[in-house]
């Protein structure tokens, strides 16, 4: 089974919902109470994330667009970024080819230093500590360029679309809708989840009642045998 939660795991989806000795039928039940909660708990995030009041001193303009743009965990850990800003320098400025490189040294440990490469034109690149390419946040280095450069705005290249407020837009209205953007893996992720509920929840019903069993699987069968003739004839079209 997958959850719905990049870092939920199967044990705390469920936890306080279901048992070992839970049934098919209770699980049911279950399911959506545990669905419920989090979609519910998302919701809360994500409103705190529009809402919930940043304090920024006016000149961080970097600052300010991050939170701008940011959730509101994702927006902490940048925060926790730029307070590392100012415990660097950047020296040996060099132009290659359209390219920028800078060396951004700690004001602690001159032994510490990591080389930051940036196209001149469209701020793209990469600093050697590879922490954006790794967690997906700007590490300070690449910050104090920027704050070198004079750039107010996060590139729209460094920002992955995860993070944003409102990226979330997966969501389980009812049993009977699914609201979801265009990402064609999440998306058949719901429908799968949403097409093994409504169909247990079918089964559940059936089970006690032979002809009811009987119907059940004979619609079922049905319906597989036609889908696999409506692939092979969208095959041959295709063909």
């Amino acid at each position: 089974m997958n959850t719905i939660g990049r870092s939920e795991g199967i044990n705390s989806f469920f936890d306080g919902f279901v048992t070992h000795t839970s049934n098919l039928k209770e699980f049911v039940v279950k399911y959506e109470k545990a669905l419920s909660r989090i979609v519910k708990r998302e919701n809360d995030e994500g409103f705190e994330s529009e809402h919930k009041f940043r304090i920024v001193n006016d000149h961080e303009f970097l600052l300010k667009h991050a939170g701008k743009i940011y959730t509101r965990n994702v927006f902490s850990k940048f925060k926790d970024e730029w307070s590392k800003v100012f415990h660097y320098k950047v020296e040996n400025v060099r132009n290659d080819n359209g390219f920028q490189s800078f060396v951004v040294k700690s004001k602690d440990d001159e032994l510490e230093k990591f080389e930051v490469t940036l196209d001149s034109q469209t701020y793209e690149g990469k600093c050697e500590c590879q922490q954006f390419e790794f967690v997906g946040i700007l590490c300070a280095h690449i910050l104090k360029v920027f704050v070198r450069l004079d750039i107010d705005k996060i590139p729209e290249h460094f920002i992955l679309p995860r993070w944003r407020q409102k990226a979330n837009k997966f969501r389980i209205i009812d049993s009977q809708g699914l609201v979801h953007d265009d990402g064609k893996e999440g998306s058949e992720a719901l429908r799968l989840s949403h097409m093994c509920q409504e169909a247990t929840k079918l089964a559940c019903l059936a089970t006690p009642s032979n002809e009811a069993y009987k119907i059940f699987i004979e619609d079922l069968e049905e319906e597989v045998e036609g889908s696999d003739s409506d692939q092979e004839e969208g095959s041959e079209c295709s063909e």
